[in-house]
């Protein structure tokens, strides 16, 4: 099974593509410019565009573990247990939902674990050019349909007082002055 680290990074049809070629030789960075169809064919990024993303030393080792000591460039990555290319649908069920469900998680679409590296991401004061960087999308798109409502907005106090407020700090004028 795959690391939810890399879940977070790459759509699962984004991960499902990868083959050896696409991996540094160390391990410690990965390019991401296509995705695998659950029919097996192999198209673009949804957002057409190709990223390198830098690996956490942990995400580093998963991958070389994983990488066999006689591997072919053009082998998949991740694969089912047949040794074949991942179908969505087979690691929903398979993996995804018994692994939420061991954890004693709610259903969710494996998708959202992008969801909330973006808003965890935010929230931790990351920079927004690099996640959507990381992420393959715009900084517009990020804020778009990602970030949400990261912060609960606080109203900032621009003349803090200095002492508790009392009725005596206000000054009453009468509505009825004659002059």
């Amino acid at each position: 099974m795959w690391s939810l680290n890399l879940a977070s990074v790459f759509a699962l049809l984004e991960a499902a593509a990868l083959q050896w070629r696409h991996c540094s030789p160390e391990c410690d960075r990965i390019w991401i410019g296509e995705s695998l169809s659950n029919g097996g064919s192999r198209k673009s990024t949804k957002t057409n565009k190709a990223r390198t993303v830098p690996l956490t030393p942990r995400l580093q080792q998963l991958l070389l573990d994983r990488r066999p000591i006689e591997t072919l460039p053009d082998n998949l990555i991740f694969t089912s247990s047949e040794g074949r290319a991942i179908d969505s649908k087979n690691f929903c069920n398979r993996y995804w939902k018994p692994a939420l469900a061991s954890l004693g998680i709610d259903y969710r679409k494996p998708y959202n674990t992008r969801h909330t590296l973006i808003s965890h991401g935010l929230e931790a004061g990351m920079n927004p050019v690099a996640i959507a960087s990381l992420t393959g999308h715009n900084v517009r798109t990020l804020y778009e349909n990602y970030a949400g409502l990261v912060n609960s907005p606080q109203l900032p106090d621009f003349f803090p007082v200095l002492n508790p407020v009392s009725d005596a700090d206000f000054v009453v004028i009468p509505s009825d002055i004659s002059e």
